[in-house]
């Protein structure tokens, strides 16, 4: 959705067809948008959000997955390990996404003649918790990864342990 406040047609030099009001960018039935759609979103804008819905996808998953995790799995459940090393992959694949979103935007988006008034725009706030945001994604996945290292060792000592104490039987003499 994007809304115009007479928006001069870039394709128009002597600028004699304006956009205005709130509209779809797909919108098939409005006329021009089809001329315009490269202009309002660039190649870098739509790789952005290609990988930042991957991102919130994998995000996604691996809450539903969590939850499953925390609520209904435990350690002497047959798939925990499997449960874990998912939830952990699932997460770093999220941040590697959300991390190449980050960086294709911060290349291209602070490039002249994108947004009008180019000295006077910044990365803001949201951007600032887009880079938090992957960073986090990034160590939660790697923590569940280790979680599920630790969560192997611990069976391989129980199962070693067991097998060195067996129990004595009773004869009945």
């Amino acid at each position: 959705m994007h809304c115009f406040r007479s928006l001069p047609d870039p394709h128009d030099e002597y600028q004699r067809r304006f956009f205005s009001g709130c509209r779809w960018i797909f919108d098939p039935f409005t006329t021009g948008y089809h001329q315009i759609r490269g202009y309002l979103m660039p190649w870098f804008i739509v790789i952005t959000q290609f990988f930042f819905l991957v991102a919130f996808l994998g995000v996604l998953v691996s809450f539903i997955l969590v939850l499953l995790f925390v609520l209904c799995f435990g350690p002497h459940q047959k798939r925990f390990l499997q449960l874990i090393r998912l939830i952990g992959f699932i997460l770093v694949g999220a941040g590697v996404s959300g991390g190449l979103a980050v960086i294709v935007f911060a290349l291209f988006a602070n490039r002249d003649g994108w947004m009008p008034g180019h000295s006077n725009n910044f990365f803001g706030w949201a951007f600032a918790l887009a880079i938090s945001g992957v960073i986090e994604t990034l160590i939660a996945g790697s923590l569940f990864l280790l979680e599920a290292n630790i969560q192997k060792k611990k069976q391989k000592y129980l199962a070693n342990s067991q097998q060195k104490f067996e129990l004595e039987q009773e004869t009945k003499a």
